[in-house]
């Protein structure tokens, strides 16, 4: 959008430039009519019409200058805005990405907290079996295991999440995301 503002307002310029030229008209035509100039005939004819026409403002006092400032200072206020709102999203895509780094190391320490609770659970169970481990020590250790497998899940849809985000700054469409 904006850079369509940009594309009319250099346009709107080279419109304003065009003034400082003189403008030139051919016309021309051919007519079959009763044009008059014969009374006593009264007769149709055909006739021809051609001519130039130059048309020049000398004297604007300064009117197409200033309109030419103006749509310059118009010009850089929209190319302003257009840097600012890019340097934006480049901020935003780039501190997602970092962020992306961040939770993908956090769901490699998810994962490693998963399988070592996953170990114990091992270990417990079988020494539960055994007889040689209390029932409260099983379900501590099968609690640490549940919330250890919601950890990581919860990494992973962050993941996810933070995969889209990355797709959506870079001006990706919809359809082309990454959903996994």
């Amino acid at each position: 959008m904006i850079k369509k503002q940009i594309r009319i307002l250099n346009t709107s310029k080279d419109i304003t430039r065009a003034g400082y030229y003189p403008k030139v008209g051919l016309y021309g035509g051919i007519r079959h009519a009763k044009p008059g100039v014969d009374i006593v005939d009264n007769e149709w004819m055909t006739y021809g019409l051609c001519g130039v026409n130059i048309n020049w403002d000398l004297f604007e006092w300064g009117e197409k200058r200033y309109k030419l400032l103006s749509q310059d200072a118009s010009l850089r206020s929209v190319q302003y805005q257009y840097r600012i709102t890019y340097d934006r999203i480049k901020n935003q895509y780039d501190k997602a990405v970092r962020e992306f780094e961040a939770l993908k190391k956090q769901y490699k320490v998810a994962l490693k907290a998963k399988n070592v609770a996953e170990k114990k659970m091992q270990i417990v169970e079988s020494r539960y079996k055994q007889g040689m481990s209390s029932a409260s020590e099983f379900n501590d250790s099968n609690l640490e295991l549940t919330e250890a497998q919601i950890r990581l899940q919860r990494q992973k849809t962050s993941l996810a999440a933070k995969k889209n985000e990355i797709d959506y700054f870079s001006g990706k469409d919809v359809n082309e995301w990454r959903i996994e």
